[in-house]
């Protein structure tokens, strides 16, 4: 059960309208595509050495700096074609703390990072993203298995969209990240909290499991 300052997400994906144009100005037909997350987990300074890789929610502390990361794959998507773009979670819970309303940002990530099989009752075997590490080689310990530090992740210092929680809301929430599809032409992924292309919310933030 999540605690009162806590929120969770079961789930998450990209769903991009795309537009065949007929003529350079003309858009003649509109399509929908729903991508499903390929990769997501959450970190939090409160157990900076934590992994969330395979936790069936997601969390965000408003009280706490936590974060979600969530990765998507765009192969096969023709990014030209993209006229939005937006992140959808679902929120299943939102406690007392959120208040009358606190933001939730979305910014892109500039490093890689490794899901990890962690959860909330179990630290898990093998590599995976904490806090401190954008890949820690050993989750199952309480210490930090990484060469360099991200600090709770390397991310773009631009908000690319930002929504307002509160109290007691539950259901979709979408934040547009148009542009960061759009000009998504690294790996051919986006992960929201990246850039190399890689995304996430939290209190800075990051966005979990579908």
């Amino acid at each position: 059960m999540l605690n009162s300052a806590s929120r969770s997400f079961p789930g998450v994906f990209l769903l991009l309208a795309l537009g065949v144009l007929s003529s350079p100005d003309r858009i003649a037909r509109a399509e929908q595509t729903k991508l499903r997350a390929t990769r997501d987990a959450f970190i939090g300074a409160e157990n900076k050495n934590r992994n969330g890789g395979a936790s069936p929610t997601l969390r965000i502390k408003f009280d706490k700096q936590s974060r979600v990361l969530v990765e998507f794959d765009l192969a096969g998507i023709v990014l030209s074609d993209v006229t939005s773009a937006r992140l959808v979670l679902t929120v299943s819970r939102a406690d007392s703390g959120w208040g009358g309303g606190r933001p939730v940002e979305a910014r892109l990530l500039r490093s890689a990072w490794t899901e990890g099989i962690g959860t909330e009752t179990s630290r898990g075997s093998g590599s995976g993203v904490t806090w401190n590490c954008a890949t820690d080689t050993d989750i199952s310990d309480s210490g930090v298995d990484c060469v360099v530090q991200w600090g709770g992740g390397a991310f773009s210092s631009t908000v690319t969209d930002s929504v307002i929680h509160t109290s007691g809301m539950t259901g979709t929430v979408e934040w547009d990240v148009t542009a960061d599809v759009q000009n998504a032409r690294c790996r051919g992924y986006v992960d929201w909290s990246s850039r190399s292309c890689h995304f996430g919310p939290g209190r800075h933030l990051m966005p979990a499991d579908p």
